[in-house]
Parts: structure tokens; C-alpha cells; sequence
């Protein structure tokens, strides 16, 4: 795996907002417990529209990095999602133990 790759299981009750310009860029933002706290995933690739409708109803179980073009018999136009990065931001209050 690659430095911004990761098995995460974020559970959708955290889930507070969801952005997206339905093609490239997907932003979910997370209100998990004190610590982490806040976390914000971005999603980046392309046709990303159907991921993001998948995603706010809760119906999405896996996203992963996927490149249609590696694998046999996909379809044309399929969403394609290039890098997953995990953005966190500790609270300004929070102390390491």
C-alpha cells in the first residue's frame, strides 16, 4: 500500500456532510468521537457522480482506488477514483498520552 492508501472503517453516523462537483472530487467530512475528532476524506478521480449518490444515502460499503483501465471488462465511463486521502485535524485542546 502506498503512503496515502489505508483499510478505514468510517461509520456512516459520523458522517456530517458530503461535497462533491460530481465529477472529480468527492469531500466527506467526519465528526468522530473526542479523539480523533474531525476528519475529512477526499476522494479524487473521475465520474465520481455515482459514488457520491451511493455514499449519501449510505448504500456505498467499499470505495477504493480503482483505474478501469487495468481490468477486463469494465464499463465505458465507469468511475474512476485515482487517490483516497485522510485529512485529520486534532482539536486544538487535545493532548497526546
Amino acid at each position: 500500500m502506498g503512503p496515502r492508501e489505508s483499510d478505514k472503517a468510517l461509520p456512516y453516523g459520523y458522517l456530517v456532510k458530503v461535497i462533491t462537483d460530481g465529477w472529480s472530487l468527492i469531500r466527506l467530512s467526519f465528526a468522530l468521537p473526542p479523539w480523533p475528532g474531525p476528519l475529512v476524506v477526499d476522494i479524487h478521480g473521475e465520474f465520481m457522480g455515482p459514488i457520491a449518490d451511493a455514499i449519501v444515502p449510505g448504500t456505498a460499503t467499499v470505495v477504493e482506488v480503482f483505474d478501469p483501465a487495468k481490468h477486463i471488462d469494465t464499463q465505458e465511463g465507469a468511475a474512476i477514483v485515482r487517490e483516497i486521502e485522510f485529512i485529520s485535524k486534532p482539536p486544538e485542546n487535545a493532548t497526546h498520552r
